[in-house]
């Protein structure tokens, strides 16, 4: 996975004569690391354009790309636990919409049987 990084135009071209991207790595050996690459270059298609690739950052330590990935993870999962609560919330609220719906229905029940024992005996 990658992301692209704006960054004004590069005097720099590819094999193909455009300009560079500059791109974001997100995969697991290289999270957060940067490349230079064909302005062709799209991850999510798979579109290489000319397959010019060249680092732009240096290198990271390997207790970089650990703490990188950690996080990564752990925010996933953050992530996931919010989703499970935001659910969870759904549920009350809908819960609390149909009590409040029936005890609206009962009083109206209520409030039409009073009516009409008062108006049979009248």
């Amino acid at each position: 996975m990658s992301s692209r990084i704006s960054q004004g135009s590069s005097p720099m071209t590819c094999h193909c004569g455009k300009s560079l991207a500059l791109v974001k790595s997100w995969t697991s050996m290289n999270p957060g690391r940067r490349f230079l690459a064909c302005n062709d270059y799209d991850y999510e298609t798979g579109r290489r354009g000319c397959d010019f690739f060249q680092w732009y950052d240096s290198g990271q330590t390997i207790w970089q790309r650990d703490v990188i990935n950690k996080l990564l993870v752990d925010n996933k999962k953050l992530a996931w636990k919010l989703s499970v609560k935001e659910e969870e919330v759904k549920k009350i609220v809908a819960g609390s919409k149909s009590k409040t719906y029936y005890y609206f229905v009962t009083v109206m029940i209520v409030v039409v049987l009073a009516m009409f024992v008062v108006c049979t005996l009248i």
